[in-house]
């Protein structure tokens, strides 16, 4: 992903102040975010279309604070994703840099299809 001049990546202080965050147990509404502490902060989860990890996203659409991670995806873990059906090319556009897919994650967030549904099972 291209760098915006927009968007911060948070600091390794405000990633620690989440570690209570149990992406998968909770309903996955908007939290406060660790550097303006407004209650905006989002997520969005996808399978790694290159690898099948789990690629995490986390951003918040005030103060433009950012971060990005991947790792295994769970077993027995079904993440609802309203992106898996787009092709391989139109995905990769959205992920060019971080205004194109925050942008159209909010959208998606404004119109009720965001945030996301973990299920086990």
């Amino acid at each position: 992903m291209a760098d915006s001049n927009r968007w911060r990546g948070y600091s390794s202080e405000e990633i620690e102040a989440l570690s209570d965050w149990r992406i998968f147990d909770e309903e996955l509404k908007e939290r406060e975010c660790p550097h303006c502490h407004r209650v905006r902060l989002r997520i969005y989860m996808y399978r790694s279309r290159d690898t099948g990890s789990l690629a995490t996203q986390i951003w918040c659409p005030h103060c433009h604070s950012y971060s990005g991670w991947t790792g295994p995806y769970p077993p027995k873990l079904s993440i609802s994703d309203p992106l898996v059906n787009l092709p391989t090319e139109e995905f990769a556009d959205l992920n060019r840099d971080e205004d194109t897919l925050f942008e159209h994650l909010d959208a998606l967030w404004a119109d009720g299809v965001l945030p996301q549904q973990v299920t086990r099972g």
